[in-house]
């Protein structure tokens, strides 16, 4: 057999194999989007009770399913310490500062998420 006949065999064999690999990868990168579009929705939809166990369980998943992007899991971190920053009995002043505060986390947050998932310009990493 000559070389054009070695190299046709060849793409023969590895052809098929390459394409299913190609196509589990795609796969598992569409997977982890909607898994991570879940989550954000998640965190959308609760983020009038921040209390909810759906919440919670939502902000317990962000460092696994964003741990490549660090921004986004510093930015929620940062949302994380700041929902348990509030002293137990806070005045009036402490607690509208705290609301104050929250909200320009929240925003932060949700907005470098909206940007890794691809709804808003701003790109992760």
């Amino acid at each position: 057999m000559n070389a054009s006949q070695w190299i046709m065999v060849a793409a023969m064999v590895l052809g098929p194999i390459l394409a299913v690999q190609i196509q589990k990868f795609l796969e598992a990168r569409r997977e982890l989007r909607r898994i991570r579009m879940n989550l954000f929705h998640t965190l959308m939809q609760t983020r009038g009770n921040r209390r909810d166990p759906a919440h919670v369980q939502a902000l317990n998943s962000i460092d696994f399913l964003f741990h490549k992007d660090k921004k986004v899991v510093d930015a929620w971190r940062i949302y994380h310490d700041h929902l348990t920053s509030l002293d137990q009995l806070p005045s009036g002043a402490q607690l509208d500062q705290w609301a104050s505060a929250m909200r320009t986390v929240w925003s932060s947050s949700s907005q470098r998420s909206r940007g890794c998932l691809g709804t808003i310009s701003t790109r992760c990493g």
